[in-house]
């Protein structure tokens, strides 16, 4: 055997070593959509395994039921109804077979014994009783049963069909102070049982946090708004404010509420509906409510978003003018209407004054035999981002910088977004990581430590970086530390920081403000920071053309707020997106006044779908004083 063929077999080997065994369901389908009650219906399941044998079949409720619920032609087992064939399993070709073809298999459901309501069989095709790990593919059925029919449904993979039973009611987007917030949530026409609601912050929140209104529960480190056990407001209870059956309305004072932007989630609890297998049972809706602050001072109109790409992280959004942007890999002619794919995507790109776009890689790695010193990858365009210099290298020199576990295990600086150039042509970058000495515990995760931001400079068009100054690490803040550092020359000739110290999704401590610090000399000494006044993560910070600044952050929701005194001061802050996990943002200005805001969300609800997906998204905002 040759060399040639040897790796070639090697690479065979290691290929099929490394592939997963997959059963997929190929087709699935029932004879008839609608039958009467007390009939029956054909269902015909074909799968097919890679990798791995199908070997049987299972028909069974996805929820648990009483053995008096379990209908004709059904087994109750483990306190599942499951379909009886033998002995629970369906095989190829054995007696419960109705197709007498190989690779599928056909069986009559009886639909004896089905209460009327909606009910729903979760069919699977997986590997047993064949060894090793288990291996399915899944689908489920709805059955509508009424006094004289059943319809029968085949229900996407996945889907949360239970979400689709809810019409939810929310409030209005602006409050004034001490009016009553008002939502809610029914049940669909033809829909039955009983259900509940919960109205609560996304995810927890301080003591100090708690609105009025709201019943806190220091152990949980939540506040709900309730009338009974379980956070719980039943339908027709004490405080629903709708007597009509299978409709809940909640009346919430907002008096003593900060001004500013309040995420909250109305979550339905249903009591007796059944959920698919794979389903959401707790169907929820995350929104926003503002309370004007006095000293607003601009009209804030925003579009709604759209979908601009797959993913969940927003990186960056760069206006290289008359209508030109750049971000994710794309380039626009219009203002972000339109896009166009680059061959390659510049990390973290930002603009020169010679029109010259760099961007750093987010990671720097150490060099043997030389403590301290790092490379790092720089990547630069002269053309708008259309073609891009190979990745270049950089040296990265930060004598304290050390390894250590944050979100990961990082052994080297990290570059934030930001790169500031200076009137003499230097260039300094915002940075975090950990310093040899930062050895106080973070609150995120067992064995991290809190993290320092800092800047590094360069002389040389970024071929060489070397640390300048820390702009934050004490005092002890925040769940985390100093990290996702960006900086913005101001107006006034002062570079202005911004710093996340933590995120509220994590439930060990609540208070993660945004921080702010500012610099007179070019990045060399910094003033201590400050707290914003919100609190968010992966912030960014744009100069708008009159002036004004503008900061995007998020999690739980996107946002944006404004200031007139470079920074000092932030009002006008406006909710673009409510979903808990929408928080990665971009933004830049398009034309004067008008921002287009990129964000990126998990989970994001397709209010024209119900479907939810992750997903990169672009939200286009005016921005005028009255």
């Amino acid at each position: 055997m040759t060399p040639t063929s040897i790796l070639a077999t090697i690479s065979l080997l290691c290929t099929t070593a490394s592939a997963q065994p997959t059963i997929t369901i190929t087709n699935i389908s029932v004879d008839q959509p609608e039958v009467s009650r007390d009939a029956s219906f054909l269902l015909r399941v074909a799968a097919a395994g890679d990798g791995v044998k199908v070997g049987s079949y299972r028909i069974r409720t996805p929820y648990h039921v009483t053995r008096d619920e379990t209908p004709e032609g059904f087994i109750w087992e483990n306190g599942y109804a499951v379909y009886e064939g033998d002995g629970g399993a369906i095989f190829d070709n054995a007696p419960h077979d109705l197709d007498p073809s190989g690779g599928a298999i056909a069986v009559e459901i009886s639909t004896t014994g089905w209460a009327p309501g909606t009910h729903y069989l979760v069919v699977f095709a997986h590997n047993r009783p064949g060894p090793g790990p288990h291996v399915i593919d899944y689908r489920n059925l709805r059955l509508d049963v009424d006094r004289t029919k059943v319809r029968i449904s085949i229900l996407p993979k996945g889907t949360s069909d239970v979400d689709a039973a809810f019409e939810f009611n929310l409030p209005k987007p602006v409050l004034a102070s001490g009016e009553l917030l008002i939502c809610g949530a029914k049940l669909r026409d033809g829909e039955t049982g009983s259900f509940a609601v919960r109205l609560r912050p996304p995810y927890t929140w301080g003591e100090d946090e708690v609105l009025s209104g709201f019943a806190y529960y220091p152990d949980e480190k939540v506040g709900y708004v309730e009338d009974g056990p379980d956070h719980l407001i039943r339908d027709n209870g004490p405080r629903d404010r709708d007597r009509t059956a299978g409709s809940i309305t909640i009346e919430a004072p907002t008096a003593g509420w900060p001004a500013g932007v309040h995420v909250l989630t109305l979550e339905a609890a249903e009591l007796s509906l059944r959920a698919p297998y794979g389903g959401v049972s707790k169907p929820y809706r995350d929104f926003a409510v503002k309370i004007p602050d006095p000293r607003d001072r601009f009209v804030v109109d925003v579009e709604p978003s759209v979908y601009f790409a797959d993913g969940t992280h927003f990186g960056s959004l760069v206006s290289l003018g008359n209508g030109r942007v750049l971000a994710e890999g794309r380039h626009s002619e219009d203002g972000g209407r339109t896009w166009t794919r680059l061959e390659k995507a510049i990390p973290r790109p930002n603009l020169l004054s010679d029109g010259t776009i760099i961007g750093m890689a987010y990671k720097a790695f150490p060099i043997e035999g030389k403590d301290g010193v790092y490379r790092a990858s720089r990547y630069v365009s002269d053309d708008g981002g259309r073609t891009v210099e190979v990745p270049l290298p950089s040296r990265v020199i930060v004598p304290r910088a050390r390894p250590a576990l944050g979100h990961g295990w990082h052994v080297g600086p990290l570059f934030g977004r930001s790169i500031v150039e200076l009137d003499n042509g230097d260039l300094i970058a915002g940075m975090y990581g950990w310093f040899e000495g930062d050895t106080e515990p973070d609150r995120y995760r067992e064995g991290g430590t809190m993290r320092r931001a800092y800047i590094c400079r360069s002389s040389d068009r970024g071929q060489t970086w070397e640390y300048l100054s820390s702009v934050a690490y004490r005092p002890f803040l925040g769940n985390e530390g100093y990290s996702e550092l960006v900086i913005r020359k101001l107006p006034d000739g002062d570079i202005l920081a911004l710093v996340r110290t933590g995120g509220n999704s994590n439930p060990g401590w609540q208070d993660n403000p945004l921080m702010m610090s500012r610099s007179s000399d070019g990045g060399r000494t910094w003033t201590p920071v400050e707290r914003t006044g919100v609190e968010g993560v992966w912030p960014e910070l744009l100069v708008m053309s009159d002036g004004t600044l503008a900061c995007s952050y998020g999690r739980p929701g996107a946002h944006i707020m404004f200031s007139t005194d470079n920074g000092r001061t932030w009002t006008d802050h406006t909710s673009i997106d409510a979903e808990r996990y929408s928080g990665y943002t971009a933004i830049c200005e398009v034309a004067p006044g008008e921002i287009l805001y990129g964000f990126g969300a998990k989970n994001w609800l397709d209010p024209d779908t119900g479907e939810r997906r992750d997903c990169l998204r672009l939200a286009r905002i005016k921005v005028r004083r009255p």
